[in-house]
């Protein structure tokens, strides 16, 4: 612990610590952050509850796996494309610089999300036009958002309009993206997680259905 905070201090970057993976979701909830740093050991050896709360904020925050090597003194960084960054400082840097202080600082979402597949058209606008349209489905949905699998490239807060496809109610709903998973990272599906901005009476209590245990 003690060396990744020295190394933070070094980049001048804000940060706070969670012990556990159930102190860093409420944190989560509780603050805004640009980006998250896992402990590899710490993530082998959580619990599959821990499990799920930890790759749940991966897959919602610019997130980076480290590990202490103590052989060797250093901090070894395990971010997909930069794999092989394994100097004391330099790939959490490179990180923070390039994946987090460009990023827009969000709270996790306070509402519960489940893994769920539905059939949906995403658009770009609310016409839903054919070159513009892509037939593709959910992963999963909560109340408040859903994250929606997309080869299409989107920027964080744009706006798109989605239609669940066996929904009563057709009316196009509004959503703003929160962030985008490009094709290509290693062990993620693309796509883009989304926030409600606009649901009828009948759509919110369809995803109430959806959702609820």
């Amino acid at each position: 612990m003690d060396a990744y905070v020295a190394a933070l201090s070094k980049i001048d970057v804000s940060f706070d610590i969670a012990r556990t993976f159930v102190e860093m979701q409420r944190m989560a909830r509780e603050n805004a952050y640009n980006g998250l740093l896992f402990d590899v050991v710490s993530l082998v050896r959580a619990s599959k509850n821990e499990k799920k709360i930890g790759y749940d904020c991966i897959n919602y925050f610019p997130s980076m796996r480290i590990m202490w090597d103590a052989k060797n003194t250093t901090i070894k960084t395990l971010l997909f494309e930069h794999a092989n960054q394994a100097e004391n400082g330099l790939g959490l840097q490179h990180f923070i610089e390039k994946n987090c202080r460009d990023s827009i600082a969000r709270k996790l979402r306070s509402s519960p999300r489940k893994d769920v597949v539905r059939s949906i058209l995403l658009s770009g606008e609310s016409g839903f036009t054919d070159k513009i349209t892509d037939k593709t489905f959910s992963l999963n949905i909560s109340e408040g958002g859903a994250f929606v699998h997309t080869m299409r490239e989107f920027g964080q807060g744009d706006t798109v309009w989605l239609r669940f496809v066996d929904f009563v109610d057709q009316t196009p709903i509004k959503a703003t993206v929160c962030r985008q998973v490009p094709w290509g990272q290693k062990n993620m599906i693309p796509g883009v997680g989304l926030k409600f901005e606009s649901l009828s009476e009948t759509q919110a209590n369809e995803i109430e259905q959806i959702v609820k245990p």
